[in-house]
């Protein structure tokens, strides 16, 4: 077996979060009088830290952006992230990863406290052995660290783990992290992007990526 260990991101890995996402934009748009989007405008948010994606995207101050996140976590709390579903064939690519002994943990830009409330939903919780998220302070997410990390809960080295996302951000924080990194298509990168920051393969369907990391 090539790998012992698999770190996922969450959002358009694991679960497809956008409609949750999506309306808590509108609604921190809303409160700042700002021009609503549509659902394509608002594709790039999800993946890099929301922070980042207000001043790049909204063209927003620090102070703005501050207060962008503050909103959009306001709704979130409370009903954005259980507006989710998981992505067909995740669940049964989870379980036969667990059957044969494969230690998987979650390197996310999502705040901890909302990983925390969203996993469990759906009985996610159960497969992960670490769950590495920011902070409610963090403007930005070190996934480089947070695979680190993972290499320690999942007792593997670099050469036998693989980071598995689907925003270039993944890819770029598996390169220096020094594990392979696995793009996946059915989520919010394109296969461009994905091959730009450095994706080793991609993966059309769980399934498919299941069989790779087995065989």
């Amino acid at each position: 077996m090539k790998f012992t260990a698999a770190v996922f991101d969450v959002d358009g890995t694991l679960i497809d979060n956008s409609e949750g996402i999506y309306n808590c934009i509108r609604h921190a748009l809303q409160k700042m009088d700002l021009p609503d989007m549509t659902d394509e405008q608002l594709r790039p948010f999800i993946g890099p830290p929301l922070f980042e994606s207000g001043k790049k995207i909204l063209m927003l101050d620090d102070e703005n952006a501050e207060r962008f996140v503050t909103l959009y976590r306001e709704r979130f709390s409370v009903k954005g992230y259980a507006e989710t579903r998981v992505y067909d064939g995740v669940k049964e690519m989870l379980d036969r990863l667990q059957e044969n002994g494969i230690k998987m943990a979650i390197a996310t830009g999502k705040p901890l406290q909302f990983i925390e409330k969203i996993l469990p939903l759906f009985d996610l919780d159960k497969y992960f052995c670490g769950v590495h998220g920011i902070t409610f302070t963090d403007h930005e997410s070190d996934k480089v660290t947070f695979i680190k990390r993972s290499l320690t809960d999942c007792n593997s080295t670099e050469e036998k783990t693989l980071m598995i996302g689907d925003r270039h951000n993944d890819m770029e924080a598996a390169k220096t992290a020094g594990v392979f990194a696995a793009g996946v298509q059915w989520g919010f990168g394109t296969d461009e992007e994905l091959l730009n920051a450095g994706a080793d393969k991609l993966f059309a369907t769980p399934v498919e990526l299941a069989e790779y990391i087995l065989n």
